[in-house]
């Protein structure tokens, strides 16, 4: 069910979200054709660019998923500002899909939002995500 507010597309799912793992889902029932989603999706990466998440103990990630912290806003000397304005935290802002493995010849590579946290190969951060089943090369979704 897909309800627009202010020009913005929410989706809700009924899927049952038990913890953070549940975050870089691909399927094609989530892909959206938004203008704004397709033109970031080809300056930025689209899941991480311009937003800052948090865990359930407080602390500051790009991604609620992501094992990588850069401060804890419950501690006193916290600031939004000096986490976010940091190269280590804008890292990975610019990596969008055209610079990666398998992803940049896809059709739908700007259709849906690219999750860092879920990668193939955890030393290749350019590696594609580990929960997409779509083989670009056959036009095909594999099991």
């Amino acid at each position: 069910m897909t309800y627009n507010v202010k020009g913005f597309p929410i989706s809700f799912i009924k899927d049952v979200i038990k913890d953070e793992t549940h975050c870089g889902q691909i399927n094609p029932k989530f892909f959206q054709i938004i203008a704004d989603l397709f033109d970031e999706s080809q300056l930025a990466n689209n899941c991480l660019y311009r937003k800052i998440g948090f865990d359930k103990h407080g602390n500051v990630k790009n991604c609620s998923s992501s094992g990588l912290a850069f401060g804890n806003y419950l501690n006193d000397d916290f600031s939004f500002i000096d986490i976010i304005s940091t190269q280590e935290f804008q890292k990975m802002w610019y990596v969008n899909k055209d610079l990666l493995k398998d992803c940049s010849v896809c059709e739908y590579r700007y259709m849906f939002t690219d999750c860092r946290v879920y990668i193939k190969d955890d030393y290749d951060n350019l590696s594609k995500q580990k929960k997409c089943n779509y083989d670009p090369y056959t036009a095909s979704w594999v099991n």
